[in-house]
């Protein structure tokens, strides 16, 4: 049975990874470098996400079984610069180049989706924590913490690119950040303040989002009514207003604590005491 590239352990690999990598290996002359094998994993990750390599503008399945080093000098430009093209299954109208940049130890890697928008999807990889001995005595023991590189990959690269194509063509992405904004709001309703920052943290888009007023209008609602009754805000700064009310309320707290014996070490919302 074979695995996926995130299940990878130092004696098992997927099957398509090993398969080119013996290919090229019993080569003569073959002189693989790092940044050769990591475009291959890159290659074998879009494709494990469900998206299908380019040949000469036409959808190539059949690619996987001929790569060699004469196949990589196909991706490869003149300055050292990888650049692969994909569709995503199902979206055959809409290109998606992955260009990988060496950067001594490390790799950038960047994604363009033609025709949807403008915005440059990246990440930067130290491949020496992923690839760490060329000359391993089997190829699975060439890498190290795949499960990482596939899970980071995909975070930062596969998930945004594919809500960024199911949005374009009017379908909810499956993941947070391909949900309309209306739901997320909705959502973030649900949480605590502390949860929605560290939401805010994961990503650009996402951190733009929940510092929209509206939403901190919405929070300010819901955890001091109170005190919104009273208009008791600024219109406009609904966050700086959750904010300096948050600030207030623990001051208040601290106050209390200070007069009475009771226990205070309880979170209180909708108008009251808030850690």
């Amino acid at each position: 049975m074979d695995i996926a590239l995130y299940e990878s352990t130092q004696e098992k690999i997927p099957s398509l990874l090993e398969d080119i990598l013996k290919r090229i290996l019993v080569e003569e002359e073959s002189e693989l470098k790092q940044t050769d094998i990591f475009i291959i994993l890159v290659a074998v990750l879009a494709y494990e996400n469900g998206f299908l390599l380019m040949t000469n503008n036409k959808i190539d399945l059949e690619c996987w079984k001929h790569i060699d080093n004469k196949y990589l000098l196909k991706w490869k430009s003149s300055n050292g610069v990888y650049e692969l093209t994909f569709v995503m299954n199902g979206f055959h109208d809409t290109l998606v180049k992955f260009v990988l940049c060496s950067l001594e130890s490390s790799s950038l890697i960047n994604v363009v989706i033609s025709n949807i928008n403008s915005e440059v999807y990246s990440v930067c990889f130290n491949v020496n924590h992923y690839i760490v001995d060329l000359k391993a005595s089997t190829i699975p023991m060439m890498f190290c913490d795949l499960n990482h590189l596939s899970n980071t990959f995909k975070n930062k690269i596969i998930t945004p690119v594919k809500s960024a194509i199911l949005n374009y063509y009017g379908y909810s992405g499956a993941s947070l950040i391909g949900l309309p904004e209306e739901l997320i709001f909705k959502l973030m309703l649900y949480l605590d303040v502390s949860d929605i920052i560290n939401v805010s943290k994961t990503c650009k888009k996402l951190n733009l989002l929940l510092n929209n007023d509206s939403l901190w209008h919405k929070l300010f609602l819901r955890d001091f009514p109170l005190q919104f009754s009273c208009g008791n805000t600024t219109e406009g700064q609904w966050k700086m207003s959750y904010r300096n009310m948050q600030m207030e309320l623990k001051e208040s707290l601290r106050r209390v604590r200070k007069m009475s014996p009771i226990d205070f070490s309880t979170n209180f919302y909708n108008g009251s005491l808030v850690l």
